[in-house]
């Protein structure tokens, strides 16, 4: 049970680790342009409409299972705890984007905390999603 854990975060810690090393490269007003196609359409557009489509799969299978499964076990028995758990895995890693826009030296304008708000949702709508469509029950069975 630990392993699987240990396993599962490791993974999870490497995909992020990944992610924000491929933002912060490609991220920035210095980056060169991709001027490549894929499939007659540049490989930035490419990239852009698989991860936004990969990311929508993803929700979509999620919000399926949930319907289905509906595990409010630990919701239900736990309120308090499963709100701060939802608002800390929505804010955390919002936080982090604006901690990047600081980093670049951005300005906060509307349009970064919007991006902020939309990605706090994002995430904390995830953290539901994955609840009541059993992911955690699974992972964290005794």
């Amino acid at each position: 049970m630990a392993q699987d854990l240990y396993v599962s975060l490791s993974i999870g810690a490497a995909i992020g680790v990944v992610i924000t090393v491929a933002f912060m490269m490609y991220g920035k007003s210095s980056a060169s342009s991709i001027t490549n196609t894929v499939f007659g359409t540049s490989v930035h557009n490419f990239v852009e409409q698989f991860f936004v489509s990969l990311i929508a799969l993803v929700f979509i299978v999620l919000a399926a299972l949930a319907l289905i499964v509906r595990d409010g076990k630990f919701p239900m028995e736990n309120p308090w705890k499963f709100t701060a758990e939802t608002l800390a895995m929505g804010f955390i890693p919002a936080l982090l984007f604006l901690w990047s826009t600081h980093l670049r030296g951005a300005k906060r304008t509307l349009g970064t905390w919007t991006a902020f708000l939309l990605l706090a949702v994002k995430c904390g709508l995830g953290h539901v999603l994955l609840q009541y469509s059993g992911v955690y029950s699974a992972i964290f069975s005794s």
